[in-house]
């Protein structure tokens, strides 16, 4: 990739995090889950997820940036999770705290989508990938409910 603007990069970056936050929180929840048929669906899904990071991650190698890892957040997740599911670990529940968490990525992905609208096309379609991915997640997660 040629350079590429301070805003392109920022919402390369944004995007990223926000893959890398999907992905890891389904890993997170697979790995509490019973339901075969719904963790099939949330692997699916994982890579979905990974598929935009990837990609995220190549563009941001071709320009030297190293992204840096919303530790904080990726640590207080884990922890929220964690204590979530301590006492119910249904489908229902988890079903309901991936539509939670997709809806906020799909809110956060449009208001970053907007505020960068004057950015190249080949990121912001990223941007729309991503959105449709969480979208179709949470979609798809109303079934377990």
């Amino acid at each position: 990739m040629e350079q590429i603007s301070e805003r392109d990069e920022e919402l390369l970056v944004f995007l990223h995090n926000n893959a890398e936050m999907g992905k890891d929180n389904l890993e997170e929840l697979n790995g509490i889950l019973k339901n075969s048929s719904m963790r099939e669906m949330i692997e699916r899904q994982i890579l979905e997820y990974k598929s935009v990071y990837d990609q995220t991650d190549r563009l941001l190698s071709q320009i030297d940036r190293e992204p840096r890892g919303e530790l904080m957040a990726k640590v207080m997740s884990k922890v929220m999770i964690n204590a979530k599911t301590l006492l119910d670990k249904s489908d229902n529940h988890i079903a309901s705290m991936i539509i939670q968490g997709g809806t906020m990525g799909v809110v956060d992905t449009v208001s970053k989508l907007n505020e960068y609208a004057d950015c190249d096309d080949s990121i912001r379609n990223i941007g729309y990938k991503l959105l449709f991915i969480e979208q179709q997640n949470v979609d798809s997660m109303k079934r377990f409910l």
